[in-house]
């Protein structure tokens, strides 16, 4: 029986072919893609990108930043909106939890299956177009080499054991094939710089087993000033990634890119939340100063997309605030577990935020703030009853000290869970 060849007809299938040629005939990377992309019936390989990008199915993601400024003295606002063509669905190139992992894309949420959405305002329009083009980036690239973020300890910490002491590192971010821990799974991405040292870093990877790329593709962190460098264990992985970015558009302004410009009051549903039915949630937006509620009083960043933090209108007496920070600073040196310390930290973090707002300017001399939270030394408490003791007389004080309101009432809560913490690992270490 005889086996007839057929070409590759999809870019998949030139790529794969790329890499028997390049095995078999020992020529360069790019050189075996060219030689694939002629078998198929295409000039060369960026031919064949351009064909059979037009031939692809394509799939319309939006990506939404607001922005307010000022400009020639006059306050104006505004909404942009970009709209961009691609292969694959935004579901498909990235996952909700793995936005908070992705470079350029931790500022934004999904809003749809189609749009994500920039949470906090920028400053000027040109800051809006900016986000969204380095957004954009960030899904082409993703999308090209099926690439998601590491999102989990394990995942950091198999990637940086075999980079480290990378010579010249600067603005890395890690990355996994299809979420997965395996050893050939993983690229790890840096880009820095101009340096010296980037000369020695073809033979400290070769030296650690890696295999270093370093494409004709500009980047993410900042496209034709920091160069970007790829690493794997994968020889053949790598070269695959190499491959896929060499189709990655060089200019932000691709022709498939669509801009909207809106009201900054106006909020874009795409096709996707039409199709839901679902009226997507209003941006939360600070509440303006001084307004009390509920004996609360707002405070912190006001950008639009921040909601307020808030906090008792009504202050603590500052001797019960001296007290307290003295109880917070003797739990610090106490060798409490984790957790514990941990949720203690930040109770005590937020008490030091409220002092200053309670007692601005010449009401507190800086002798008195810096004996509150974060003063001088002070002695362990070491027995363990002793520390619930201590952690109850904190809520005690803090009952006494604040007005019945929902900031008191949630720290208090907090203080009761710790409280229940410490009595559970008492009656452990009582019954081992």
């Amino acid at each position: 029986m005889t086996s007839l060849y057929t070409p590759p007809s999809t870019l998949d299938g030139i790529k794969r072919r790329a890499r028997v040629i390049k095995r078999d005939r020992s020529v360069p990377h790019h050189q075996a893609l060219d030689f694939a992309a002629h078998e198929a019936g295409y000039e060369n390989i960026r031919h064949a990108q351009a064909v059979l990008a037009r031939t692809a199915p394509e799939a319309t993601i939006y990506l939404t930043c607001y922005w307010v400024g000022e400009s020639g003295g006059i306050r104006k606002a505004g909404r942009e909106t970009l709209a961009i063509s691609m292969a694959k669905t935004l579901n498909q190139i990235v996952s909700r939890h793995q936005l908070d992992h992705a470079r350029h894309l931790a500022p934004f949420r999904m809003d749809s299956a189609d749009h994500l959405e920039r949470r906090l305002d920028v400053n000027s329009i040109e800051d809006a177009k900016t986000e969204l083009r380095h957004a954009a980036r960030s899904l082409q690239f993703m999308a090209a080499t099926g690439l998601t973020p590491a999102t989990t300890q394990r995942q950091h910490q198999l990637i940086e054991r075999k980079v480290k002491g990378l010579p010249g590192r600067d603005h890395a971010s890690l990355w996994v094939k299809n979420d997965v821990d395996g050893s050939a799974g993983w690229v790890f991405m840096d880009e820095p710089y101009m340096k010296p040292e980037l000369a020695i870093r073809a033979e400290w990877a070769s030296q650690q087993g890696l295999t270093m790329v370093r494409p004709s593709w500009n980047g993410l962190y900042s496209p034709n000033n920091a160069i970007p460098f790829l690493f794997g264990p994968d020889q053949r992985h790598m070269a695959s990634i190499e491959a896929e970015l060499m189709g990655l558009p060089v200019s932000d302004d691709a022709s498939n890119w669509r801009w909207m410009s809106e009201g900054y009051f106006t909020q874009f549903a795409s096709p996707a939340r039409k199709a839901c039915g679902k009226s997507r949630r209003a941006r939360p937006m600070p509440a303006p100063f001084g307004v009390e509620r509920g004996g609360s009083l707002p405070y912190g960043a006001r950008v639009g997309g921040a909601p307020s933090l808030w906090r008792p209108a009504h202050r603590m007496a500052l001797e019960l605030h001296l007290a307290v920070g003295s109880l917070f600073r003797a739990l610090a040196v106490s060798g409490l577990a984790w957790p514990a310390a941990h949720r203690l930290g930040k109770i005590r973090s937020l008490l030091d935020d409220w002092i200053q707002r309670e007692y601005p300017g010449d009401e507190m001399s800086a002798d008195q703030f810096h004996a509150a939270y974060y003063g001088g030394s002070a002695s362990p408490i070491l027995e363990p009853a002793q520390q619930l003791a201590t952690v109850r007389e904190i809520r005690e004080t803090l009952t006494r000290g604040y007005k019945v309101c929902k900031p008191r009432d949630k720290l208090l809560a907090e203080l009761v869970a710790i409280e229940a913490h410490f009595v559970k690992w008492s009656k452990l270490r009582r019954s081992q």
